[in-house]
């Protein structure tokens, strides 16, 4: 009864925050991310939800994740892009094909020199891409040793 409880929790609490959203300026002006962050913060660290819910939640999240990635792209109007950030968007793309030429250099001029040479080509990939913490957790995924990384 409580994984179905948390399931619906998890679902219907969104979706209010979003039915009250045009109705509420508190609602509104905070914005419905913040709320369920903090929601899930505050639930999180009370102590409602009972132990050993940790599993239930892992597999909520590795299924919905997935499902939510597209559910966003499907949404978006890419021509639109285009036209209103045209050189932000051919920026991004200039940056994306240097660190993919980088790395892939990189790889191909240190492959025989470094025998965990493809888990540093993911990590710098993440450190390229997004910084300090997306390497940390490519890193962790790839299960490079923590000496290497700091190097």
């Amino acid at each position: 009864m409580e994984y179905i409880l948390l399931a619906l929790f998890y679902f219907l609490f969104p979706a209010l925050i979003l039915y009250l959203q045009p109705k509420s300026k508190i609602v509104d002006k905070v914005g419905p991310v913040v709320i369920c962050y903090g929601m899930g913060l505050l639930i999180g660290n009370v102590g409602v939800i009972p132990e050993g819910m940790a599993d239930f939640q892992e597999t909520i999240s590795m299924v919905i994740v997935p499902l939510a990635i597209p559910m966003l792209l499907f949404s978006l109007d890419i021509r639109r892009w285009f036209r209103i950030a045209g050189k932000t968007i051919l920026s991004l793309v200039l940056g994306l094909v240097s660190v993919v030429i980088t790395v892939f250099a990189g790889y191909l001029i240190f492959k025989d020199a470094i025998p965990e040479i493809w888990q540093v080509s993911g990590v710098l990939t993440g450190f390229y891409s997004g910084g300090a913490p997306n390497a940390a957790a490519i890193s962790i995924a790839v299960e490079m040793d923590q000496e290497a990384f700091m190097l």
